[in-house]
């Protein structure tokens, strides 16, 4: 199985001057939901995929309330979630009080093994679609 790219030109600046370049740009294949994803793991477990669900539900509300009190949650085999913060500059350390801090983002480090994995993945050019086919314009 490939990876699909497209090709894409991109401007930006750079010391100053305007530059373009191409790029490649990862092509996804399709959004992937929930429901999905318990039944594949119901067809690989004795677990069903009717009771998979709720439990990754349960697990979304659990992860909220850990994230949000200073935990890092760890899945073995997948890797660590925690969250980043951040706030404006001061020019003194007591300049800076709880409302001045903010939410910033989910961080995701991979664990290793899904790292080593995805090294290897192949890629592949997206294939032109043929001048037949019509589709949705910008």
């Amino acid at each position: 199985m490939s990876y699909y790219y497209r090709v894409k030109k991109k401007r930006f600046k750079k010391e100053g001057k305007e530059k373009e370049q191409y790029f490649a740009v990862g092509k996804s294949i399709r959004l992937v939901e929930l429901e999905e994803i318990a039944k594949e793991i119901g067809s690989r477990s004795i677990a069903k995929d009717s009771t998979i669900v709720p439990v990754i539900m349960e697990l979304s509300k659990i992860m909220v309330e850990r994230l949000s009190s200073g935990y890092h949650i760890k899945f073995n085999g997948i890797g660590i979630f925690g969250i980043s913060i951040t706030s404006k500059g001061f020019d003194k350390p007591t300049d800076i009080t709880p409302k001045e801090v903010k939410f910033s983002k989910i961080t995701f480090r991979p664990d290793p093994k899904i790292v080593k994995k995805l090294k290897q993945i192949h890629y592949e050019k997206e294939p032109p679609i043929p001048q037949n086919i019509i589709t949705k314009k910008k």
